[in-house]
């Protein structure tokens, strides 16, 4: 019954996917896991229609596909250690299968094959998870509340505005709790944590054996999975213009001519080989 009533109100996926005969991806549209998806695609040339819904309104679009098939996303995947019926990206082939997590869209529609296991462990459960950490330990500041309000409204209309208002602003924060916005202690904890994520992913550019790329993560002279998703999910500390299309570029600029400890951090990672890697990847790629 919850799946129906999904489908009724978010729409049939694999129905809209059966009719016009290309992927369907539903998505937070500033998730840098969904922009690692997404930009592998793109990349790849792989038409795709995105379904872009605003942190708690994606509940529903994605139950209604994985309640359906009664499938799962997958454990660990996108940086969720256990399985999670809403994870987001997801899409939804023609013929009816589901891609639950970015990695899996990423492999199987790009075509650009796999990725070294242990790294990609380590973006997956400990480098997206800490940027994405980063991203809201700036966001949710008192400070910085007005760039929230307008970046969490900006995939919706008027309603949406509404309904920030009314339940949306406390609902969301009290979701993120966890990353204690407005605490100095936790996020100079968060940023010595990413300081030495920063030093093993740096490492594996001395693995790449001189090429220019990860590629698999080993060394290649094209970019490939590795390449695309320590670029992606870098982003959120790095703040590349082009992320996203260039969509949010606004939203995250402005936060950095006001919030000066947020503009301090973003200069401090863009200084490092992982984040000057990734700022040449969306200067040459995106």
């Amino acid at each position: 019954m919850l799946a129906a009533f999904a489908r009724l109100v978010s729409g049939d996926f694999k129905e809209i996917s059966r009719k016009k005969q290309r992927p369907q991806m539903v998505t937070i549209p500033f998730s840098h896991y969904v922009e690692f998806a997404r930009w592998s695609l793109l990349y790849a040339r792989v038409q795709f229609d995105e379904h872009p819904f605003t942190p708690g309104d994606h509940i529903l679009p994605t139950l209604s596909v994985r309640l359906a098939d009664k499938q799962k996303a997958a454990k660990g995947s996108d940086g969720d250690e256990k399985e999670n019926l809403t994870l987001v990206p997801l899409v939804v082939l023609p013929e009816g299968e589901v891609l639950n997590d970015s990695w899996t869209i990423a492999q199987r529609l790009s075509g650009m094959g796999g990725i070294d296991p242990e790294l990609k462990e380590f973006l997956n459960q400990q480098w997206g998870p800490q940027t994405r950490a980063f991203a809201y330990s700036f966001l949710l500041k008192k400070g910085n509340s007005q760039t929230w309000k307008d970046l969490i409204t900006s995939v919706g209309g008027w309603w949406l505005q509404i309904k920030f208002f009314l339940f949306y602003d406390s609902i969301l924060r009290n979701h993120f709790r966890s990353v204690r916005p407005d605490d100095p202690e936790a996020l100079k904890e968060l940023i010595a944590k990413m300081k030495a994520s920063v030093s093993t992913l740096d490492s594996y550019f001395d693995k790449a054996g001189g090429k220019k790329y990860l590629g698999d993560g080993k060394g290649s002279d094209q970019p490939g999975i590795a390449d695309f998703a320590l670029a992606a999910l870098t982003a959120p500390c790095v703040n590349p213009p082009k992320f996203c299309g260039g969509m949010y570029s606004d939203f995250f600029d402005g936060m950095i001519k006001k919030d000066p400890e947020y503009s301090a951090s973003i200069k401090e990672f863009r200084e490092t080989r992982t984040g000057k890697f990734c700022l040449d990847m969306y200067e040459q790629h995106r």
